[in-house]
């Protein structure tokens, strides 16, 4: 599903997406972002893709948080 017009989704919950490889993790598992958008320059003009919030996108979320790699030294 893909949104046109904002007003569709203001008293929806909704989760925005920075990160490529999380969408693309979203995206292979079944879930498509319903609009994105580009930031302006001085963010590099990265794309934000806006989720609608669900148990199954949740569920995804938390499974994407346990398992991605740790950037950290213990």
């Amino acid at each position: 599903m893909f949104i046109d017009n904002m007003q569709d989704l203001k008293d929806v919950k909704k989760y925005t997406c920075g990160s490529p490889n999380l969408c693309k993790f979203l995206e292979n598992n079944g879930l498509s972002p319903v609009y994105h958008y580009k930031l302006g320059k001085e963010r590099r003009g990265r794309t934000m893709w806006v989720f609608i919030m669900t148990p199954e996108l949740s569920e995804l979320l938390t499974k994407w948080t346990n398992n991605k790699p740790k950037n950290k030294i213990d």
